[in-house]
């Protein structure tokens, strides 16, 4: 029998065994730095890091849905900051 039971990231022990998770638009630290793929010891000293000087733009967690981060704000801030700073040399 398949477990369904939420584990305390918001997913069940059949998505986690199988990689099946729903991508949903709130996220927690672990989900965030799963889906942008930086090694989590590194991506958390960032996320505090941003966190702390309350980074423009950058979305913080909201209490009213689980202490998680609205994920849209999140690529857009990447995006907006990452893409600003990205070296054009070269690019044609």
């Amino acid at each position: 029998m398949t477990n369904t039971t939420p584990d305390d990231e918001g997913g069940t022990q059949d998505e986690q065994e199988h990689g099946r998770r729903h991508d949903g638009l709130f996220v927690t630290d672990a989900e965030l730095i799963r889906r942008i793929g930086v090694p989590e010891k590194i991506a958390r000293q960032a996320i505090k890091m941003l966190d702390a000087k309350r980074a423009n733009g950058w979305q913080l967690k909201q209490a009213l849905w689980g202490s998680r981060r609205y994920w849209p704000p999140v690529v857009r801030w990447l995006d907006e900051t990452l893409i600003a700073r990205a070296p054009t040399r070269g690019i044609r």
